[in-house]
């Protein structure tokens, strides 16, 4: 049993089980994989303190941005450089709510002046499916990425967010 923070160098895999002592069952092995430590970085261009949602590794927190007309983007400030090699969108855990991002462009920066467009796509069936989008491309160095919403589930102008990370080498 874990409190706290766990100290960790590098990537880390969770594997994790419930377990009930009187009855002796046991649920399914759950995992989870974490790759850099988001405390450091930051989102920009929006000074909305609720935006903290994004980062905070709790799914059931969300932040819409409302205020654009689509195309929105979403700004972060990694804090660092480093060897990115995919991204990943958690999309409000509410199936009704507007905001679920259906298409995107996603950019990588090294100076959040200069954008490289690194993919583009769809996350399919997600209304149904309010899982991790996990998304690859090929390996790129930045420090800055931007996740642009093209396109959501109800149509409108909004963008939501539950969380949104990186996947490295």
């Amino acid at each position: 049993m874990f409190s706290g923070p766990v100290k960790t160098i590098g990537k880390v895999e969770v594997k994790a089980i419930a377990y009930d002592p009187a009855s002796g069952k046991s649920s399914p092995a759950s995992q989870e994989k974490f790759d850099i430590i988001r405390k450091d970085w930051k989102i920009v261009e929006v000074t909305d303190e609720n935006t903290k949602a994004i980062l905070d590794g709790n799914p059931s927190s969300v932040w819409h941005q409302r205020d654009k007309k689509m195309p929105i983007d979403l700004v972060i400030d990694l804090g660092n450089k480093y060897s990115l090699s995919g991204f990943k969108y958690l999309p409000d855990q509410n199936r009704w709510s507007s905001g679920i991002i259906t298409n995107y462009q996603f950019y990588i920066s090294d100076d959040n002046k200069e954008w490289k467009l690194v993919d583009e796509g769809e996350f399919s069936n997600i209304k149904n499916n309010l899982v991790w989008q996990t998304k690859n491309f090929a390996t790129v160095n930045a420090r800055y990425l931007k996740l642009r919403a093209l396109k959501n589930t109800s149509g409108d102008d909004v963008a939501g967010y539950a969380e949104v990370d990186v996947i490295t080498n």
